[in-house]
């Protein structure tokens, strides 16, 4: 049964951003302007708005040197371009020269090519901020919609190995004027944790003054 965070809407920076293109020298360029935080990213609304900002172009930035190591060049940032599907720890090796500019991960991610096709990739995560950079692609597929009650859900097809690897599978959930990371657990896995239904949450919230979740 599909779920999703209540908390946890997926943000855009626009069609601009989405365009990507090359910002070495053009610092004027939006994509640009997105990755430097000079522009705020919001929320989605709806999953036809989740499709058309996420397109697969990256945007080339100038490569970086921090306190943790260097950048590969040319530097791509994909986290304005593309939707994030989950990240898989302990699987990268950082690419020579690059020190701990990147973590250990892949975030894996996917970008909307027409119709209803998708590309899916691998992504390094940047350790200081944890934004995908430089990703590769892994795979092709398509995706779905359908209507659950009130709420549109969106699920992919045809994931590569290294996706089917997450502990469940990614789907996106438009619920209320508003797309939401959502989760499918994967058929046969079985897990041992307690969490607290809508009821109890709120329950919880209240005598810590916490606004109460309404789904």
């Amino acid at each position: 049964v599909p779920s999703y965070d209540v908390t946890n809407v997926v943000q855009t920076w626009g069609p601009s951003i989405a365009a990507g293109g090359d910002a070495r020298g053009n610092d004027s360029l939006p994509c640009n302007r997105a990755f430097n935080a000079d522009i705020a990213s919001f929320g989605v609304g709806t999953l036809n708005q989740l499709v058309a900002v996420n397109t697969g172009m990256p945007c080339t930035v100038n490569p970086q040197t921090d306190a943790n190591g260097s950048s590969l060049n040319p530097n791509l940032w994909w986290s304005g371009t593309s939707a994030s599907l989950g990240t898989v720890d302990g699987v990268a090796t950082p690419p020579v020269g690059t020190q701990n500019y990147f973590t250990s991960s892949f975030n894996l991610r996917v970008a909307f090519t027409g119709g209803n096709t998708v590309i899916y990739y691998r992504c390094y995560v940047r350790t200081t901020t944890g934004g995908a950079r430089s990703c590769a692609v892994i795979g092709r597929g398509t995706y779905a919609v359908q209507t659950l009650g009130d709420a549109g859900v969106m699920t992919f097809n045809n994931l590569p190995a290294l996706v089917q690897s997450l502990r469940f599978k990614r789907v996106f959930v438009e619920r209320g004027g508003s797309v939401y990371f959502g989760y499918q657990n994967n058929v046969g896995a079985t897990r041992n944790t307690l969490r607290l239904n809508l009821q109890a949450a709120n329950a919880v919230f209240a005598p810590l003054g916490i606004a109460p979740l309404v789904p």
